[in-house]
């Protein structure tokens, strides 16, 4: 059985076989597979270079204003270029606005670490299964964090990170403990953590 209609580089003809219809064709061999292989990895390439530009999308919604001048296809540079090649076709068309917040979308993510971008395709993933009802309760969320001063943000960041390097039981008991907490007790959790970190020694 052959793993594609056309043959490729690392497929040979062995022979022809006769039809019922009196046509015939080549019969060929192909070494372990390696052109189904090969067609497995463009595929998964596509998908990857898919979900880059789509967690690009939404590093975009959450840059800042920037300035409205056009940016010319050319003048990107050749690593932008690359990521941002799904919108060639229609670069010249998007707002300027929006040029400009993808150009800063591919700086973003070329700045990142490798683990930093895995979080980032993670909690994409996590976004798209979540409901419209989830995802407008972390718009809400969102839209808090940034009105906060940048010392709240780091102090949020810090615990943020002390949780994600707690083992996973212990994140799951909290998460529990949290769920099952009433609006006036978690109201007073949080003025007791404030309190706390008022109170060390500076």
């Amino acid at each position: 059985m052959r793993c594609c209609r056309q043959p490729c580089w690392n497929s040979w003809p062995t022979g022809r076989i006769r039809r019922a219809n009196g046509r015939t064709r080549w019969i060929t061999q192909t070494r372990n597979g390696s052109c189904r292989s090969a067609r497995l990895n463009r595929m998964m390439s596509r998908v990857r270079q898919l979900l880059i530009v789509m967690v690009l999308a939404c590093l975009s919604v959450s840059a800042p204003a920037v300035a409205d001048d056009a940016i010319a296809w050319e003048d990107l540079s050749a690593q932008e270029r690359k990521v941002l090649k799904p919108f060639h076709e229609r670069w010249e068309k998007l707002p300027p606005q929006r040029q400009q917040k993808l150009r800063k979308g591919v700086e973003r993510w070329s700045a990142m670490t490798p683990e930093q971008k895995q979080r980032v395709r993670d909690r994409f993933r996590r976004w798209q299964s979540m409901t419209p009802e989830q995802r407008e309760t972390l718009r809400k969320r969102h839209k808090r964090f940034r009105e906060l001063t940048p010392e709240q943000q780091q102090r949020l960041r810090k615990r943020r990170e002390w949780f994600r390097q707690l083992p996973p039981e212990r994140r799951a008991a909290l998460r529990k403990k949290w769920r099952n907490m009433s609006p006036e007790q978690r109201k007073a959790f949080i003025q007791k953590q404030r309190q706390r970190r008022s109170d060390r020694p500076k």
